[in-house]
């Protein structure tokens, strides 16, 4: 009981100094482009079984900066990003 109610008060006054951090919001967008480079697989007769094509896709995400003073802050955000081969 003395745990939660120590974590209760700690919260309680931390949360003031949170909300007086400057928080920032961004957006990123971006493409991709990817190539595979290696062996290719052949038959008895020489002729290619695999070939390697441009693969394109796209990344979007949002990002979000908190400023603890003016040297130090945080950074962190979520995106997508479409990767692989076809």
């Amino acid at each position: 009981m003395k745990r939660i109610a120590l974590i209760c008060l700690t919260l309680a006054m931390a949360l003031p100094l949170l909300h007086a951090q400057e928080v920032h919001y961004g957006f990123r967008a971006g493409l991709n482009f990817s190539q595979l480079d290696g062996p290719v697989e052949t038959d008895s007769d020489g002729n290619a079984l695999e070939h390697w094509d441009l693969s394109s896709g796209f990344n979007v995400g949002a990002l979000f900066t908190f400023r603890f003073v003016d040297r130090f802050g945080a950074r962190t955000g979520l995106s997508f990003e479409q990767k692989g081969s076809r």
